[in-house]
């Protein structure tokens, strides 16, 4: 199946129909304070998505929050993503539907999900498909 290219506001996007752990684009980034990862704030996604996440946290900087976007998932093989299918398919999507599998999708820690931060996640390219039920999910959209 071919891959697809998507230009966004952040560069080009990659995305197959079916899923497939081939994960060429993916960046992780981890976010270190005092030489050590900061907890929920490694990100491992597309480099237009992390991009994103940075003007997100640009917009929302506080001097004592270093980092505003916390992670509690971020990419998953297609392995793991037909377990937790499997596990609870009205909760998960199929491997093929999900943008995790993609680098493209992040679940944020509940902890630190506001408005502020919903808002800026939606003016920097991401949407929620399900807010009520899963608001701490977003994806990256696939257009400008």
């Amino acid at each position: 199946m071919a891959v697809e290219r998507y230009q966004t506001k952040y560069g080009v996007v990659y995305h197959r129909a079916t899923c497939k752990s081939d994960w060429k684009n993916i960046i992780t980034r981890s976010r270190k304070r005092f030489g050590k990862v900061v907890p929920y704030t490694t990100l491992t996604l597309q480099e237009p998505a992390l991009l994103s996440i940075r003007d997100v946290e640009k917009e929302l900087s506080r001097p004592w929050k270093r980092f505003m976007v916390r992670a509690t998932g971020t990419i998953r093989d297609c392995a793991y993503q037909r377990e937790l299918y499997a596990s609870d398919p009205y909760r998960y999507a199929p491997p093929n539907k999900t943008l995790h599998t993609h680098g493209l999708a992040i679940d944020v820690h509940t902890g630190y999900l506001d408005d502020r931060l919903r808002k800026a996640m939606l003016a920097h390219g991401w949407h929620q498909t399900r807010p009520v039920d899963e608001p701490w999910h977003f994806s990256f959209r696939l257009t400008g």
